[in-house]
C-alpha cells in the first residue's frame, strides 16, 4: 500500500504548479510615475533602503539585496515616497507585507495606501506586525499605478505606467507551522475511518496548491470503504464562504462543488466512489477568503449513487450509446428523470433531458464529458466522448 501510493504521490507532484508571488504584473513602461524611495527601519539594525529611478518594467526583485527583520507585536513604520521618473502624472500606491506566509499579497495585510499627483510628501505607514503572523521568510510589495481609479490595488495588476517593488521580510517570533499537516498533496491528511470529522483553520500555516482559487487550502486523502458506493462530504458547519473539489489518485478533478443550495455559501459533495480505491478532498476558500471549517466525511446510506445492476429491484443494466458519439448520445433500457452532462472538471455544461433517453451534445466542442442521470431517485455517471 504504501509503495503504491509513493508512486501514486510522484505521479500527482507532477500536475501540481506551486503556489508562488504573482511576479508577471506590474507596469509596462519605465517612465513616469514611479516609487522614488522606501525606508523600513526593522529590528536587530536591519533595514530596507531604497532608491528608485530609473524605472524598471515588471516586478522588481529586490529580495536578494534588501531584507528586514520584524518581530510579531512589535510597531514599525514603513516610509515610503511615491514619484516619478518624468513627468508628473496623478496616481495612486499601496504597500503589502504577506503576514499569513502564504504568497498572495490580501487586502487585510495593506500597511499603507496613498493618492496624489508628485510632487507630495513622504508617506509614513504605521503598523504592528499582527500576532498570528507566521514565522519565515516573506515579501513585502510597494506598488504605484498611474493607470488605477480607486483603492485598494491590486497587487497583481498590470497597468501601462508605474511600478512594483518586493522586498525580503523575515517574520520571527510569530506562530509556527510544525504540526501543520495537508499543506499539499504529498502531505495530505490521511482518512482511513468514517465517520470522520475534522475542525481546522486555512487562516494560518496553509498556502494555495489548487487550480481553482487564489485561497489557502488543505489536503485530505481519504481511503475508500471497498464495500460501500459512495462519499458524502460536508463544510455546512463552517464560518466562510468555502469550496470543495474531489482529485482522482490522477490528480483530475472528478466532483466540485460552490455552494449547496442545503447549506450555501457552504460546500458539500455527495459522490459515487465505484472503481475508486481512494481520493483528494480539497477544502479551500471563495476567491481569496480563509477561516474556520469544520470538515465531515462519511460513506452515505440513504442517497446513495448506485449503478443500476446493484439496485435490487432492477436487475437488468443499462446502455450509453453511441460512444463516441456526435450529435445525440442514448441510453438504453431505463427512462431517466432528468439528464446532465458534465466537463470532466467538473462544469456542469448547457445541455439537458427532462424525461428523455436521450440528449442533444451537438453544441459540445469535441472532447471526453460525463454523461449524469437520475433513475428512480438515483445518480448514475458514465464517460463518453463527443467527436
Amino acid at each position: 500500500m504504501k509503495k503504491n501510493l509513493l508512486i501514486v504521490l510522484c505521479v500527482i507532484f507532477y500536475h501540481y504548479t506551486y503556489s508562488q508571488y504573482c511576479t508577471s504584473g506590474g507596469a509596462l513602461s519605465n517612465i513616469d510615475s514611479n516609487t522614488e524611495s522606501v525606508n523600513l527601519i526593522g529590528s536587530g539594525g536591519s533595514a530596507i533602503v531604497y532608491t528608485g529611478c530609473p524605472g524598471v518594467v515588471g516586478v522588481e526583485d529586490q529580495t536578494a539585496g534588501q531584507q528586514v527583520v520584524l518581530n510579531v507585536g512589535n510597531s514599525y513604520v514603513a516610509y515610503v515616497q511615491f514619484g516619478t521618473c518624468g513627468d508628473n502624472y496623478a496616481g495612486f500606491g499601496e504597500a503589502w507585507i504577506d503576514f499569513n506566509n502564504n504568497q498572495i499579497f490580501e487586502t487585510t495585510e495593506s500597511i499603507g495606501s496613498w493618492q496624489g499627483t508628485p510632487p507630495t510628501s513622504l508617506s509614513a505607514f504605521n503598523f504592528t506586525v499582527p500576532s498570528m503572523a507566521i514565522n519565515g521568510n516573506v515579501r513585502m510589495r510597494v506598488m504605484q499605478s498611474e493607470d488605477a481609479t480607486s483603492l485598494p490595488l491590486d497587487p497583481c495588476a498590470t497597468f501601462n505606467w508605474g511600478s512594483v517593488v518586493d522586498f525580503s521580510v523575515s517574520l520571527q517570533n510569530g506562530v509556527g507551522c510544525a504540526g501543520y499537516y495537508g499543506d499539499n498533496i504529498a502531505d495530505a491528511i490521511e482518512v482511513a475511518a468514517y465517520p470522520y470529522a475534522d475542525t481546522n483553520s486555512t487562516a494560518v500555516c496553509y498556502s494555495s496548491y489548487s487550480y481553482v482559487y487564489s485561497s489557502p487550502d488543505v489536503f485530505y486523502l481519504a481511503v475508500l470503504d471497498p464495500t460501500k458506493d459512495s462519499l458524502k462530504v460536508s463544510l455546512c458547519d463552517s464560518d466562510f464562504d468555502t469550496h470543495l473539489s474531489i482529485q482522482n489518485t490522477s490528480g483530475d478533478v472528478i466532483f466540485y462543488n460552490d455552494d449547496h443550495a442545503a447549506c450555501s455559501p457552504h460546500s458539500e459533495i455527495l459522490f459515487p466512489t465505484s472503481g475508486l480505491d481512494s481520493v483528494y478532498i480539497i477544502v479551500e476558500g471563495w476567491n481569496y477568503l480563509t477561516g474556520n471549517y469544520i470538515l465531515t466525511i462519511d460513506h452515505d446510506y440513504t442517497n446513495s449513487v448506485l449503478h443500476l445492476e446493484n439496485l435490487p429491484e432492477n436487475k437488468h443494466t443499462y446502455t450509453v450509446y453511441p460512444n463516441p458519439a456526435v450529435n445525440r448520445i442514448h441510453i438504453k433500457d431505463v427512462l431517466p428523470e432528468s439528464i446532465d452532462v458534465y466537463s470532466v472538471s467538473g462544469s456542469k455544461m448547457q445541455v439537458h433531458g427532462q424525461n428523455s433517453s436521450s440528449v442533444d451534445i451537438s453544441v459540445l466542442p469535441a472532447g471526453i464529458y460525463l454523461l449524469e442521470f437520475v433513475y428512480k431517485g438515483h445518480y448514475f455517471r458514465e464517460k463518453f466522448v463527443k467527436q
